[in-house]
């Protein structure tokens, strides 16, 4: 269970701090730089690269911290990460939740399954990261009061 709570620990950070980043981006500045300075800030320059193959594409680079399926510090990675964790913890089916920290990770998960970029954009990048980083704040208040309740003394 240690390393379990260790990899929920990083997946739940990057997650975090992936979305603070993406909550202070301006997204009215489209250049070129921008994105670069923006990825690179993710560590996502190289990786971005190789998996975009050269796109100029603004909202590719969105949805590559947002949503990419195995680059380890988008949003979607880790929060798939922090939920098989849980479920490794609790040993509980994977689509099926034993307490509110699967519960909420779940639906956080579901919800960057199926979203597309264009409806985050039409959000905005701003308000969508500062709900994501709502929700991962609700998922550790969640975890603690699963596995970590607090206990009065006296």
């Amino acid at each position: 269970d240690e390393w379990n709570f260790l990899q929920i620990g990083r997946y739940l950070e990057r997650s975090a701090m992936t979305a603070r980043i993406l909550r202070n981006h301006d997204y009215g500045d489209e250049s070129a730089h921008e994105y670069q300075r923006l990825l690179e800030m993710c560590c996502a320059s190289e990786p971005f690269a190789k998996a975009q193959r050269l796109s100029s594409d603004p909202n590719e680079a969105l949805s590559f911290l947002f949503l990419h399926r195995s680059f380890p510090r988008s949003i979607r990675f880790c929060t798939h990460e922090v939920d098989r964790a849980l479920h490794r913890i609790s040993v509980t089916a994977m689509g099926a939740y034993s307490n509110e920290a699967e519960r909420v990770t779940g639906r956080l998960q579901a919800m960057l399954d199926f979203v597309q970029i264009g409806e985050i954009l039409d959000e905005g990048g701003a308000r969508f990261a500062a709900r994501i980083a709502e929700r991962n704040d609700a998922i550790g208040s969640a975890i603690q009061a699963s596995y970590f309740p607090r206990i009065p003394v006296g």
